[in-house]
């Protein structure tokens, strides 16, 4: 398990609390479909575009993109590649 303390930990946290509340408030929907591969499931995660969101203005600017469980491993695994 990561470490909860190193910088990019917190940062995800963040993320995913700004995520989640925004959610909650009603500010964000969750679409009903995969942004890349438009296949229809209600297990949508939040992808951060370039940056994790870090306030509720990075959300309302659309941030994030919906993605099923299988395009956002393939999206992570390409951003996390090594070089």
């Amino acid at each position: 398990m990561a470490d909860v303390n190193t910088p990019a930990e917190r940062k995800k946290k963040k993320a995913r609390s700004v995520i989640n509340n925004a959610l909650r408030d009603g500010r964000i929907k969750k679409p009903k479909t995969c942004a890349k591969c438009g296949k229809a499931t209600t297990k949508l995660t939040a992808h951060h575009k370039g940056r994790y969101v870090s306030s509720s203005t990075d959300v309302k600017k659309q941030n994030i993109v919906w993605l099923c469980y299988h395009c956002h491993k393939l999206e992570t695994d390409k951003s996390h590649r090594v070089k």
